[in-house]
């Protein structure tokens, strides 16, 4: 059997996810049911493209799952760097004051002024040029952790659901 590649059921599902993510208020939906789903969407993509694909083994669906959140990752910190240069602010920039706030209730010290100092910083340069190389590796480094993690369930579910529903065809 020729199996078609799972690259391209990944990138356009992880594109389609990292797309919602960028809304802000689907944002907080984001490790709970976008990237879930955006793995479900590209088992299903692949499983259309191969149509005499008997089932998904355990493997498969971890890879699904690595694939789609790693591009979901990838896409979903492209899209909000160049949404904070085309703005010049985001949400870390809005929330910042907020942030400060709860941080001095928490844990005053001097380790907290060096941590807003540099929070500062970060805020300055995104409203100064749009970019900071900091937030972006931060950013990338978020996304990377959530999306590799929050996709596994949603690769394991679609297993479950497109291996039961092969069973019963």
């Amino acid at each position: 059997m020729n199996k078609k590649s799972i690259f391209l059921p990944s990138i356009v599902a992880a594109y389609a996810g990292s797309v919602l993510l960028t809304i802000p208020g689907l944002k907080t939906l984001g490790c709970c049911l976008i990237v879930p789903g955006a793995v479900v969407g590209a088992m299903y993509f692949y499983k259309k493209l191969n149509p005499l694909l008997p089932s998904f083994s355990v493997k498969e669906s971890v890879k699904f799952s690595l694939m789609t959140g790693l591009f979901i990752a990838l896409f979903s910190t492209a899209l909000d760097l160049v949404i904070t240069l085309i703005f010049k602010s985001n949400d870390f920039t809005q929330s910042l004051p907020e942030m400060e706030k709860m941080m001095a209730e928490m844990a005053p010290g001097p380790a907290l002024k060096d941590a807003i100092q540099l929070l500062r910083a970060m805020a300055s340069q995104i409203e100064l040029t749009g970019f900071s190389f900091l937030y972006a590796i931060l950013s990338l480094t978020g996304n990377l952790l959530m999306d590799l993690l929050f996709a596994l369930p949603g690769g394991l579910f679609a297993r479950n659901f497109f291996n039961k529903k092969s069973l019963n065809l």
